[in-house]
């Protein structure tokens, strides 16, 4: 292991961080290292953009993989290089996208509320389950004719 990473290992010892995110950052590192065949010492900030156009072009890594590449090389080169550069510019982290939550078919929802043998507790479901069924019975409709809106 070069004197950098035992130097970025101590950094990330003395601030305690967890074991997991210890062992993403060294193993996200090494990749950069390796990416540009040089000290990372010795790596302009135009370079580092290179590689998270690599990660996510190229490797077509997801926002959360990239996100944490760029945690690991921001906290390489502001703590253990210690540089002074604005990072939020030099480095950008992703913006990850919105995901929206399942939605379960009507099917679904019956097939969960015949597997619930107490009453009081089906009827409660059942009832905070209406107004979903309501919303989804909406949308199917396609048009509204404006002659009906008055």
């Amino acid at each position: 292991m070069t004197t950098l990473l035992q130097r970025m290992q101590e950094d990330m010892r003395l601030r305690n961080l967890a074991p997991s995110i210890k062992a993403q950052y060294i193993h996200h590192v090494s990749m950069f290292a390796r990416y540009f065949v040089k000290s990372p010492e010795r790596i302009a900030p135009e370079e580092i953009r290179s590689y998270q156009l690599y990660l996510s072009r190229e490797k077509n890594a997801a926002p959360a993989t990239v996100a944490i590449a760029v945690s690991a090389v921001r906290f390489l080169y502001s703590v253990t290089l210690q540089r002074r550069w604005m990072m939020e510019e030099a480095i950008p982290l992703p913006k990850r996208p919105d995901a929206l939550p399942p939605v379960l078919s009507v099917d679904k929802v019956l097939e969960f509320l015949e597997c619930v043998r107490h009453a009081k507790r089906r009827t409660i479901l059942m009832s905070s389950a209406q107004p979903a069924q309501n919303v989804a019975r909406v949308r199917q409709w396609t048009t509204i004719p404006s002659e009906n809106l008055t």
